[in-house]
């Protein structure tokens, strides 16, 4: 029974110092000193610098000791989050909050540090929210000690998450215009869809996911029986199967901005597929005569794409930023079964210094053709520009990117516990994935046909009612922010501060790319930006019925 007892938090008077004050030995050890408990974490808040818009974690609060010296501090747009990995622990620390509830300034969340799942959702809420720049942990007890490690993880993956955030922020602002553009151009350029959905589990054969790395020099020369393999290609990489005689069964095209068209420059031999973003640079097609197979990038959770998803495709998948990454994930997809090995050549994310990509792609091609007596044939710029560093490959170093070993750390939390997936790339980073050699790997002369036999064919009516809603909700919007509450579109209902917010929010579209449009503010500065955008959105679902009303 003594044992038992000592599992659970006990409080003890302090040997010195204020009588009020106690401490808690648990599992026989004393969290906090027995001579004066709270001087040890006051003094770490009085030292802290808290700038608004700051995630505070606090981990293993236990007594509390400290928390209305951090609330008096707490600048605006702050929230303080609890974290307890010990069941006694926790159930003790929700009793000592009880009774600081009358005392509390602003809110505090006390939440289990073993429920990840929990805290996953809860922290990518607090990130989206765009009302945190940073996040900071402060060791309340030495509780911590228990579960040090969790504390840790919790703490790096808040960090990650916000920096995530605005990570895809900065994307946003400089891209969103473009990717909502090319989903209005892209959604009736077809007349016949086929998605990605529909071809899921369809391939038999081995499936070779060709990037534009240096390893994938080595792997097609040393390739024996290619036609063997189901060739999936990144877009950069056709240039170079083309060089090396080959032709990929598909590529897949997620590039938003006009540069990749250099990509297709040259191919003789358009692959039989091309998986295309919705997102993607709607003049491919017209380069690259392949069957066209659909998704669409959920590049933002905004309004926007979950309509898209809800009322015109199924086939959404989640952001990867690299062409190298979203070809592993539809490699997957497409595979017959786990059974079925998918290997990866060209997705080396690091180079050799002065050689970026593989011989024939068209950025070598590039420096190849600027060779004069006074330049360098190496890429030296690439190698040593800002950004670069050295980092430790499957053999050796070599030079990689901030976004490079960005989208390697991405791979392998994607995709490092895929079965039977396995990579080609021995001087590529290391990717949580078995490294093979190209001899000891084997293809099938199984057939591959992704042709569906009743293709599914888009709505064409559908989709020109969506275009026409959404042109006349934008003239609405036009005419309320021109005319108040004198507009013809009015609802005496509810305010026009209301119905504007609730036509707009929908379409968010319209500011997803502002600086500040992760949330819709409704000031002057802001609707007056988003009257500005009626007008290009407008022109771009007017060209969208121009081309429905073509179909027959």
């Amino acid at each position: 029974m003594e044992s038992l007892k000592k599992e659970e938090p006990c409080l003890e008077k302090t040997s010195q110092g204020s009588s009020s004050l106690e401490t808690v030995l648990y599992k026989s050890r004393y969290l906090y000193s027995k001579y004066n408990p709270s001087r040890s974490i006051i003094s770490s808040i009085e030292k802290l610098n808290l700038l608004p818009g700051t995630l505070v974690i606090l981990a293993s609060p236990a007594l509390w000791y400290g928390l209305n010296e951090l609330q008096a501090k707490i600048p605006e747009n702050c929230l303080i989050l609890a974290l307890e990995a010990e069941g006694p622990l926790l159930n003790f620390s929700k009793k000592q909050l009880a009774l600081f509830s009358k005392k509390l300034v602003k809110e505090v969340i006390l939440e289990d540090a073993n429920d990840f799942s929990k805290l996953d959702t809860l922290l990518r809420s607090f990130a989206n929210t765009g009302e945190y720049k940073r996040a900071v942990k402060i060791d309340f007890s030495a509780g911590v000690q228990f579960a040090k490690e969790k504390y840790e993880k919790i703490y790096s993956a808040a960090e990650e998450l916000i920096a995530q955030f605005w990570k895809n922020r900065i994307t946003l602002t400089k891209f969103g215009r473009l990717y909502n553009k090319n989903i209005f151009r892209n959604l009736l350029y077809f007349t016949n869809f086929t998605e990605l959905n529909d071809v899921s589990k369809k391939v038999e054969k081995p499936i070779l996911v060709c990037g534009a790395g240096e390893s994938l020099e080595n792997t097609l020369e040393s390739l024996k029986k290619p036609d063997d393999f189901f060739i999936i290609a990144a877009d950069a990489s056709l240039s170079v199967l083309e060089k090396h005689k080959l032709k990929a069964d598909a590529v897949v095209a997620l590039e938003a901005q006009n540069i990749i068209q250099k990509a297709y420059i040259g191919i003789k031999n358009s692959p039989e597929y091309i998986f295309l973003d919705l997102c993607s640079r709607p003049e491919i097609p017209d380069v690259v005569h392949s069957e066209i197979i659909y998704f669409l990038t959920e590049y933002s959770s905004s309004s926007f794409i979950k309509t898209l998803s809800r009322e015109l495709t199924e086939s959404v998948i989640p952001p990867m930023g690299s062409v190298g990454l979203a070809a592993t994930y539809i490699a997957l997809r497409l595979r017959k079964s786990e059974e079925t090995p998918v290997y990866l050549t060209g997705l080396d994310f690091c180079f050799t210094r002065g050689k970026t990509h593989s011989r024939g792609t068209p950025q070598h091609t590039e420096i190849l053709l600027k060779n004069r007596k006074l330049s360098f044939l190496d890429n030296i710029k690439s190698t040593f520009s800002q950004g670069t560093f050295d980092a430790k490959n499957n053999k050796s170093v070599a030079r990689t990117t901030i976004a490079l070993s960005s989208y390697a750390k991405q791979f392998k939390e994607m995709f490092s516990s895929e079965k039977n997936l396995f990579s080609l790339c021995t001087n590529g980073l290391y990717l949580g994935l078995e490294i093979k050699e190209t001899f000891e790997i084997k293809g099938s002369s199984s057939k591959t046909d992704l042709t569906i036999d009743k293709k599914r064919k888009m709505n064409i009516e559908k989709a020109k009612s969506y275009y026409e809603n959404e042109l006349k909700a934008l003239e609405e919007i036009k005419d309320l922010l021109i005319n108040g509450d004198s507009s013809d579109f009015r609802t005496k209902k509810i305010s026009l501060e209301e119905q504007l917010k609730n036509l707009i929010e929908k379409r968010d579209y319209l500011y997803l790319h502002f600086p500040d449009g992760y949330k819709y503010t409704g000031d002057i500065s802001f609707l007056k930006r988003v009257r500005a955008e009626i007008d290009y959105f407008s022109k771009q679902i007017r060209y969208g019925i121009k081309r429905s009303n073509m179909i027959k």
